[in-house]
């Protein structure tokens, strides 16, 4: 009951095999069988499609998508899953590589939003779900372009939105647990930017589209964080990847208390934040892997760890669906399921 409250969306008789196995071969094996993917109940995905477009029964087009739609469509996945494990994951990838709908303004930005949750949740749900690999796709996935105005981000005009949020938010943070700064403004931060120029998006048969154009891109060299043991050159958006996941020392260390804020405790002490580091490095950042490492740990199901993470409103409402075995349905307007998924466009 305690891990698939921490690790999914609390205990409902779909989860009736990994408690099983929880029950006859300990913790490793009801996290084994937490993570297996299994397959989805039938109608589902296409039930969700509906929900995309807030039109039951009529074809989806991309034009017809809406933001509540994608709301609605993820919570009713969320709400029906047999892999609720994967679900939660990828809501916990969001809350590190964040964007928002506020940048959405006109109707053929909207399915940009939808693939980008899509991207996510094909990772957590693959199997090494390896951050070099994510990194390296959102860098040029066309929402994030949008979002953090990497569309604008041009040799003869540099844009550092996501060069700043790459390093702050997507990868090692302001700073070391030290206390020390992680990466320098006026040269990491303004480096970085060269090295992301170049991406336009591109409007192609009434679908928007991530187009690299070689004469917005600065062709130079610059090398990250300067003066340091692990210093790096990069000339393209892939090197700035791999300068900073798996040569940056803070990248683990991040990721390692970003995973416990999230899964275990809102405090977790430097001591539990550097031996869960090392436990991604070991595994060469697979998450997957590191993951299944954690939930299968005595720190886990430490008792102090207990009932220590407020639930967010969506978690709350979808373990109570998943939980009394409830249907959802988008109709009517003053269900809980409206309620949660105005709350998951506020966060």
């Amino acid at each position: 009951h305690y891990l698939l409250e921490k690790a999914a969306f609390g205990r409902s008789a779909k989860e009736s095999a990994i408690v099983s196995a929880g029950l006859s071969g300990g913790a490793a094996a009801a996290v084994t069988e937490l993570m297996k993917i299994k397959g989805e109940p039938s109608g589902m995905l296409s039930k969700a499609l509906d929900y995309l477009n807030e039109q039951e029964g009529v074809s989806l087009t991309d034009a017809q998508m809406t933001l509540r739609g994608i709301r609605q469509a993820w919570l009713h996945i969320m709400t029906q899953t047999n892999n609720p494990y994967h679900e939660k994951f990828a809501l916990f990838l969001l809350s590190v590589w964040t964007v928002g709908e506020s940048v959405v303004t006109n109707s053929k930005e909207i399915p940009l939003m939808w693939n980008y949750i899509e991207r996510l949740r094909s990772t957590a749900r693959s199997s090494t779900a390896q951050l070099r690999d994510l990194a390296n796709e959102i860098v040029t996935d066309p929402f994030m372009l949008i979002y953090l105005n990497g569309n604008y981000n041009l040799k003869d005009n540099p844009n550092e939105n996501f060069a700043r949020e790459f390093f702050e938010l997507f990868t090692v943070g302001p700073k070391n647990l030290n206390g020390v700064a992680n990466y320098t403004e006026k040269e990491d931060i303004v480096e970085a930017a060269r090295r992301f120029t170049g991406w336009r998006i591109v409007e192609l048969d009434d679908k928007l589209l991530p187009v690299f154009s070689p004469q917005d891109h600065d062709t130079g060299t610059d090398e990250l964080f300067r003066g340091t043991t692990y210093a790096c050159k990069a000339t393209a958006e892939e090197d700035v990847v791999a300068c900073t996941i798996g040569n940056h020392p803070s990248v683990a260390p991040y990721y390692a208390k970003e995973i416990l804020e999230f899964y275990l405790t809102p405090n977790p002490s430097s001591v539990l934040i550097k031996e869960f580091a090392k436990v991604i490095e070991n595994n060469d950042f697979d998450l997957r892997a590191s993951m299944k490492v954690l939930l299968s740990s005595k720190a886990f199901f430490h008792p102090n760890y207990r009932d220590t993470l407020p639930k967010q409103s969506a978690e709350f409402a979808v373990g109570i669906i998943r939980t009394l075995g409830l249907p959802f349905h988008m109709e009517g307007g003053s269900g809980l399921e409206r309620t949660i998924s105005d709350k998951m466009a506020q966060g």
